[in-house]
């Protein structure tokens, strides 16, 4: 760079274009649930993080921006599992 003044103080700033969020995977709908291409919910399968497709599209929200998503979409995964669960019959075995 060509300094704009013969004496300092200088300050740069280098701008680049970046992406952090991700750019693809699987899909979820508001409750943390992964679609099948036909849009509908697949059974017992959840994401959260960055391994699914951006909740927030395109954004990026500043540092730390996809913390809070995966926290909220592991929680609601969670509380999904947790539900489906106490439906579940208990099976148990004797050896």
């Amino acid at each position: 760079m060509h300094a704009f003044a013969e004496q300092g103080p200088y300050h740069c700033l280098i701008l680049g274009g970046g992406a952090l969020d991700t750019k693809g995977g699987p899909v979820v709908d508001p409750r943390g649930r992964v679609l099948g291409y036909d849009g509908e919910a697949i059974p017992g399968v959840y994401g959260a993080g960055n391994c699914i497709s951006a909740p927030t599209g395109q954004g990026y929200h500043g540092p730390g921006g996809t913390v809070g998503p995966a926290l909220t979409f592991g929680w609601l995964a969670g509380v999904a599992v947790a539900a489906r669960a106490r439906r579940m019959p208990s099976f148990t075995t004797t050896g």
